[in-house]
Formats: C-alpha cells, structure tokens, sequence
C-alpha cells in the first residue's frame, strides 16, 4: 500500500511507519535501515517482521511463557467473538436490503454471493489485524491474593426471649441473645453427668432439657 513504486524513493515511508506503528510499538522518529530499502520490497517486509517478532518476545520475556500463552487464546477468542456478531449484523441488514439489486438489472442471487465472499475476506483480515494489534496492547495485571480470614469466635445462641423481657446485661430486650459457654460448663455438659431437670451449666437459668439438653 505505501510501496507500490519499483524505486524506494517513490514510497511513502513515513506513512508505513505510522501505518506499523498501529500494530506493534515504533520508538518515536524511528526510521527504516537504508539496507533495507535498497535491497527492496522483500527485504523491507522481512526487516519489519524481525522487528515486530523482537517487540513481541520482549513482550512474552515481560509477562511469562505460560501466561502468554493464556493471553494470546483469550484476545483469539474474544476479538473472533466480536467481530464475528458484526459481521452477523451486516450481512441481516444486507439481505433485507438485495431484493433492490433486481431493479438495477442484477441477479441479486449473485450480487449476494459477490459481495457476501467480499466481506467475508474484510472479516478474516480484520480479524488478524485485530488480533496482532491487541496482543501487543493488552496489559496484564497480577492481582495481590486477599488477605487471610480473620479467625471467628464461636458463640452459642440461645433461645428467644418474649418481647420486652429483660437481659441480664441490662440490654433493650432483644429477642435473641448471645452468650459463649464456659469451660467448666461445657465440660459438664460433655460428661453426661447433668440431669435433664437440672439446671443447665452454661448460666441460663433453664432447665438442662429446654436448654443444651434439646
């Protein structure tokens, strides 16, 4: 597209540079080597890919093997995805739209198989334009791992109390009240050796078997 001319000093170097530099990062004033373009056309092409396979394992040095390679499957399938529906959208409005062709004397059958193998072609090369463009764009982040959990205090809930009764701590008589078992109360309670009608050993008040004996 910029070097169409047999004679280099006919090409537009300064916008294939611009052009490249779309694609995959160009320092600034960054110039072609002059070896290059005397040797022509080829050899420019082949000087560009070595630059653009350096840029792009300085890339992969930067992030890792491994994640690269996860990186690279997750910008194939998501710039495939998303150009994909666009083309889907195209070609509804296009077919709504080629019944027209008959009145221009066209087989709107072959105008849609023409034009429809065409945006095919723009599709697969957007694709791949796309694709190199966001491998070198995308930017990966390593999130820090979340902190441990704080450690919970085990409590025992006992059962509610009526409306307005009074706590012992004095409190606005909620209905549901907390209290954390002793040790020597839970020890009781594990022996077996409290009665159902005893009191309970945790402090309640209650019977054994209205209360931890349920």
């Amino acid at each position: 597209m910029h070097c169409q001319s047999r004679h280099p000093e006919n090409w537009d170097l300064d916008g294939l540079v611009q052009y490249l530099s779309a694609y995959f990062p160009i320092p600034p004033g960054s110039q072609l080597p002059p070896d290059a373009l005397a040797k022509g056309r080829e050899a420019l092409a082949d000087t560009i890919h070595s630059s653009a396979m350096t840029a792009y394992q300085a890339k992969e040095d930067q992030v890792g093997a491994e994640l690269m390679r996860s990186v690279e499957r997750w910008v194939v399938l998501h710039t495939i995805d998303s150009k994909w529906v666009d083309y889907l959208t195209q070609m509804e409005h296009f077919r709504e739209g080629i019944g027209l062709r008959a009145y221009g004397q066209k087989d709107p059958l072959i105008e849609y198989k023409n034009e429809a193998f065409t945006m095919f072609q723009e599709l697969t090369a957007s694709i791949q334009a796309d694709i190199v463009a966001n491998m070198f764009r995308v930017q990966v982040q390593h999130e820090a791992p979340p902190p441990p959990a704080a450690p919970r205090r085990l409590v025992e809930t006992g059962p509610a109390q009526p409306a307005g009764a009074a706590t012992n701590g004095g409190g606005n008589g909620a209905a549901r009240r907390e209290r954390q078992l002793t040790g020597a109360g839970a020890a009781a309670a594990n022996s077996g050796k409290v009665g159902r009608n005893d009191p309970c050993p945790c402090g309640s008040g209650k019977k054994y078997k209205r209360c931890h004996g349920r």
